[in-house]
């Protein structure tokens, strides 16, 4: 993917391919791919609610100032897979999670292919796949290359690393699905597979036969409104009191006879859209 963004014509990545080239220059690049700084990762890994999506300092490097992504065709599988909120909550969130597995395996599968294509040496790869989990260095703190590692690690490659890129993208070029999964082995084509799963779950609209009460928080009420938190904090559901005492009543019994119960009670009919959409929340479950 750096490899297709650095060879891009495209006025449209100006930007991107400039700071992709000050990363690389920064000495962020590496045989797999492009690294994240240490240093930035510990302070996103213990961040707080608060701090995301607010702290200016923790603004990826290439977002434009309008707030576009400046690699957004050439971007990596967790920012391709990543939603505040998701179509049938709870169900779109597990369905892009094991998509976002699938894409992340596949880029590891395809990055080691290329090196094999490439002609790199097997410990330089082993010291590659090392390299994943970024360590602090005093190169890596001061955001400045290791002249020595650097030398070692790309040998031939050195000081030519945007050409390597681009060459592993024209090697990437040559791959479909079906040498994908030859490559990836058993291990990529169980996650695929999880992914066909559940990719099948999210377009089952039916209605179980019977209901119980899920997990969820109640963050606010005002005005005979509830909010309710259920799978995801970013997400949450807005529903009204009488809502709130159907849910309650979903004890494991059959749907219809909750359904019918509620109405003699005085309650309103909740319709089938509004039924899904608790369950898909996870605000009610099937029993």
């Amino acid at each position: 993917m750096a490899g297709q963004l650095l060879q891009s014509k495209d006025s449209d990545w100006d930007f991107g391919r400039k700071t992709l080239a000050e990363r690389i220059s920064g000495g962020e690049a590496g045989l797999l791919g492009i690294m994240a700084d240490p240093a930035y990762l510990a302070v996103y890994r213990n961040a707080g609610a608060s701090a995301f999506g607010q702290a200016q300092t923790m603004r990826c490097p290439h977002l434009l100032t309008d707030g576009r992504c400046g690699i957004r065709d050439f971007r990596s599988p967790t920012c391709a897979t990543w939603f505040c909120k998701y179509e049938r909550g709870a169900r779109g969130q597990a369905l892009w999670r094991a998509i976002h597995d699938v894409l992340l395996l596949a880029d590891r599968v395809v990055s080691l292919w290329c090196l094999e294509r490439m002609q790199i040496d097997i410990e330089k790869q082993l010291a590659a796949l090392e390299e994943l989990d970024p360590q602090f260095s005093a190169a890596r703190i001061d955001h400045r290359r290791d002249e020595l590692r650097d030398r070692d690690l790309w040998a031939d490659w050195y000081g030519r690393e945007t050409e390597f890129y681009i060459a592993c993208a024209r090697h990437a070029a040559e791959l479909d699905w079906e040498t994908l999964l030859e490559i990836g082995g058993h291990e990529f084509a169980l996650y695929a597979r999880r992914a066909r799963k559940l990719a099948t779950a999210h377009a089952d609209q039916r209605l179980p036969e019977s209901l119980r009460t899920g997990q969820f928080r109640v963050t606010n009420a005002d005005a005979g409104l509830v909010w309710l938190d259920a799978y995801n904090p970013y997400d949450p559901l807005e529903v009204s009191s009488d809502v709130l005492t159907f849910v309650a009543a979903c004890d494991g019994r059959d749907t219809e006879s909750i359904i019918s119960g509620h109405v003699a009670a005085g309650g309103r009919y909740p319709d089938r859209i509004l039924l899904r959409t608790l369950l898909d929340h996870g605000v009610l479950e099937p029993a």
